[in-house]
């Protein structure tokens, strides 16, 4: 969320919803009432997606022409306030700019300036002396001569060093650069986005909108071959009036549930325009998660929270296998309900507020399901079927009803029925006592407690660096001597530069990870090997492993790697693996 927030801060992300109310209006462009006036007013208002496609337009938009820099730095100049300038005739007027137009007033009002029409105006008569001119040289164009005079010649007498500070367009203020984008069209073969910044729109729920009432005739520009820059690129021209293109540095990812609504409902056409990519729950996610709450509050990896690793691990593995078995791959639980877990309480929490809750949607109305899910199954008397069950006492609870205790009658119509719920036992006196918790969670991943604990095998040879390479806070000289011994190594053509062992490992090794492809398997030499789950072909453990967090899971880096010969080690392992790579220079 850190880096989210860094690119939402820079205007180079942003994140919508599709619902059914959404539309047109929201996602490209629509009218709106203008909330700043004191009338009843209508404005035009761009949309999420023309907003940010605009953005990274103007990111193509290599120098800003003279006539923009001078309209915004004359209209910086006027503000609302405004200042004074004179007419032809040598009038005195106040010129203020209202965010969209440039207006004069004195004993006179004027019709606000509009920008286009100022535009041919300088074009045709910027190289000539405006003092010169008369309202016929002005007629083709406009009708009233002294506003568009008066605010031409302000804009030839303003100090060029002003001028020069709107002449980039990083240096524009966010409504020039979309206005600065929305003319660059005009000449779309100027555009050069070879060093562009990338933008990102995100859509949640994608498969939930109307997508032709969303994006309308926009859904063609999200082809590749239709963007700008390719020889396809196509211009349109909205219900505004105004051009549009999509630039190629826009990226558009959107995200379903495939539990929610099927992916077959979603739009055919909206569907061959993506790549779609599984997301499944991802356990290593998990355990990454616990790794790293452990050794930054507890500077360890003690038995006991190696034993809750591998108690959470277990219980997610086992009840998604369950449900994949019972219901289907898409309705299994994600691992972001395990995220805030971080100790037995918390799972009992999660479980009951959260899992418990939906399976109960999963499975509406049939609790031997739950119950199975659980890993506490019933028979038709209501008795445990597990006789071996590891726990004190059940999750899901069974409770015979009979006949002629509650209906205080035989009849042959009903027969005895058996209750099902979440047990007292489980919900009650939280937070409830780790060992009590422990044998609940034992019963649901279906292994005996004792089993659990030779799971540590699995995690328990992980050394998170606490000393000189862990990040920990330094100050003063220490600090100066971490700065100035950063590990730096350029690896395919990259440069890496990192004062900390952990970070440095991660930050290389999930760029080849990602950018691998096919995905690296598992490869080991005498020296060192790499594998998703930390385990050697015979089964056994790595000894020493670092965690490495990558796309495609933890990846497990044998050695125990210390500041001084961490570089060493780190070239023997990019050798093995193939991976081009040297010091940088």
């Amino acid at each position: 969320m850190k880096r989210y927030r860094e690119l939402y801060d820079r205007d180079q992300i942003a994140f919508v919803t599709f619902h059914q109310s959404y539309g047109y209006e929201e996602f490209v462009e629509g009218i709106a009432p203008d909330l700043q006036s004191d009338e009843i007013k209508y404005k035009l208002r761009d949309g999420a997606f023309k907003r940010l496609a605009l953005l990274a337009l103007s990111e193509g938009v290599k120098k800003v022409d003279d006539f923009d820099s001078r309209w915004m730095t004359l209209s910086a100049k006027a503000g609302d306030t405004g200042f004074n300038v004179q007419s032809k005739e040598r009038k005195d007027y106040i010129l203020t700019f209202d965010g969209m137009r440039f207006a004069l007033s004195g004993n006179t009002e004027y019709p606000s300036i509009a920008r286009d029409k100022l535009r041919k105006l300088w074009d045709q008569f910027k190289d000539r002396d405006l003092k010169e001119l008369t309202s016929k040289d002005f007629a083709e164009h406009v009708q009233n001569f002294t506003p568009f005079w008066t605010v031409l010649n302000a804009m030839k007498e303003l100090p060029e060093a002003d001028v020069r500070l709107f002449s980039e367009p990083g240096q524009l203020p966010l409504t020039e650069l979309l206005e600065l984008a929305k003319e660059s069209l005009a000449q779309p073969e100027a555009l050069d986005f070879s060093n562009a910044r990338r933008y990102v729109l995100v859509i949640d729920e994608i498969n939930r909108g109307n997508i032709s009432k969303i994006l309308g005739e926009l859904m063609t520009l999200l082809e590749p071959s239709k963007r700008l820059g390719d020889v396809q690129a196509m211009i349109v021209t909205l219900p505004s009036g105004e051009k549009f293109a999509v630039p190629p540095n826009l990226y558009v990812i959107g995200t379903m549930n495939t539990a929610d609504r099927s992916i077959a409902l979603m739009d055919v056409a909206l569907r061959r325009r993506f790549r779609f990519e599984e997301m499944m729950p991802n356990v290593s996610v998990i355990v990454r998660s616990l790794l790293i709450h452990f050794e930054e509050n507890y500077r360890d990896l003690s038995e006991e929270n190696l034993l809750f690793v591998n108690v959470c691990v277990a219980v997610f593995e086992k009840v998604n296998q369950r449900i994949r078995f019972l219901y289907d791959a898409d309705h299994q639980i994600g691992h972001s309900y395990f995220l805030k877990v971080k100790t037995l309480n918390d799972l009992q929490f999660v479980f009951l507020n959260e899992v418990i809750p939906l399976l109960q949607e999963y499975f509406y109305g049939a609790w031997r399901k739950i119950a199975l899910t659980l890993a506490n199954p019933y028979d038709d008397k209501g008795l445990p079927r597990r006789k071996d069950l590891p726990a004190k006492h059940h999750v899901i609870s069974c409770t015979k009803l009979e006949e002629k205790s509650v209906l205080l009658v035989d009849d042959e119509d009903y027969e005895d029925q058996y209750e099902f719920a979440v047990s007292n036992e489980f919900m009650r006196d939280y937070p409830k006592d780790d060992s009590d918790l422990l044998s609940f969670f034992a019963g649901v991943a279906g292994v005996r407690i004792e089993e659990l604990k030779k799971l540590d095998e699995r995690f328990k040879e992980i050394e998170v660096m606490l000393d000189s390479t862990s990040e920990v806070e330094v100050s003063g000289e220490e600090n100066d001597e971490i700065q100035r011994t950063r590990l730096a190594m350029e690896v395919n053509g990259k440069t890496y530069e990192e004062p900390y062992v952990p970070r440095f490992f991660e930050a290389v090794l999930s760029d080849v990870f990602q950018h691998a492809s096919p995905p690296l398997p598992y490869r080991r030499s005498s020296r060192h090997f790499v594998s998703r789950d930390g385990l050697h072909p015979d089964g056994k453990a790595a000894i020493r492993p670092i965690p490495i967090q990558t796309p495609n899971g933890i990846v497990i880096v044998e050695g125990n790697y210390g500041r001084k010969d961490a570089l060493r080690r780190l070239r023997e392992l990019l050798t093995d693996m193939g991976i081009s790579h040297r010091d940088p220079v």
